[in-house]
């Protein structure tokens, strides 16, 4: 099973438990649900038991995982389309990659929350992050760039950019900046 960990853990100090802020909640979680979060908090992981699969199902329930027992090229993609990526704040500054760069002014900038198959279709498309497109102001003009036909149809860009050859990229720059800190998933 691949998985990969949401939410942000609070700093808390020395405890026995990892408390992690969803949806402003706290959720505290210990022993192997602890272990796989962790795990799985800066990029995808793997289950190697039935005891971690439940766990991880525990972790789920609770908002703070999502996960496939798939293990074809999208399963990346299909778990990451179920998450909210968000821009974290301001801490230490890496070096991004190109995609990165670009990636990152899209979740920060938009003016909106982008999902994964919008990000998908605006890397596979080449639409640059520019001031006509990015801010509060500028909300209808992407939305018009991203669904230029008017309809936004639950799913419909989703299942499309399943197979869009920008796909990996983009999946590959979110976990690149979820690595380095500069986003994190809800």
């Amino acid at each position: 099973m691949l998985f990969i960990s949401k939410g942000i853990p609070e700093k808390n100090g020395i405890s026995a438990e990892l408390r992690i802020v969803i949806g402003g909640q706290v959720c505290s979680v210990f022993g192997l649900e602890e272990d796989l979060w962790l795990r799985g908090r800066l990029g995808f992981a793997e289950t190697a038991s039935r005891d971690e699969e439940a766990a991880i199902q525990n972790l789920l329930r609770n908002g703070l995982a999502e996960y496939t027992s798939r293990k074809d090229p999208a399963a990346r993609y299909t778990i990451l389309s179920r998450c909210m990526i968000i821009p974290s704040e301001p801490g230490k500054r890496n070096a991004l990659a190109k995609e990165e760069k670009i990636l990152l002014s899209w979740i920060r900038d938009a003016g909106f929350r982008l999902s994964l198959a919008e990000l998908v279709y605006l890397f596979e498309n080449r639409v640059r992050p520019t001031a006509r497109l990015l801010g509060e102001d500028n909300r209808q003009a992407l939305t018009e760039r991203l669904y230029p036909d008017g309809g936004i149809e639950a799913n419909i860009l989703e299942a499309k950019m399943a197979s869009s050859k920008a796909r990996d990229t983009v999946v590959d720059a979110v976990i690149g900046l979820l690595q380095k800190k500069r986003v994190v998933l809800l």
